[in-house]
């Protein structure tokens, strides 16, 4: 679709494209098995520089997980430079990534 429609689509990261995640759950030995330890890698950097997220016609908010608690400004977000690895701890992008939606928070 992206190289169909390059200006019309678009790839955001999810919570899987994370080295310790793809790791664990199977992608790193699928690949290294078929093709080499190097395209893995080659696969993490391509990870690391996809956006987590995007404004659409500044107004629509995508993302694969939910919002943070620290995201005060879409600027946060646009400030992130790229490449980055995702952190191990709580943050503003592992929340992006991961949170689902919660009715209770206000």
């Amino acid at each position: 679709m992206k190289a169909r429609y390059p200006t019309d689509f678009f790839v955001l990261r999810g919570n899987h494209e994370t080295a310790a995640i793809n790791y664990h759950y199977g992608f790193f030995d699928e690949v290294t098995k078929r093709y080499s330890k190097d395209l893995w890698f080659r696969f993490q950097f391509a990870f690391d520089s996809l956006p987590i997220a995007a404004l659409v016609a500044n107004k629509l908010f995508c993302m694969h997980g939910g919002l943070s608690p620290e995201l005060k400004s879409f600027s946060q977000i646009q400030s992130l430079a790229l490449p980055f690895t995702v952190p191990d701890t709580t943050s503003l992008i592992g929340d992006i990534l991961w949170s689902d939606p919660c009715g209770e928070v206000k």
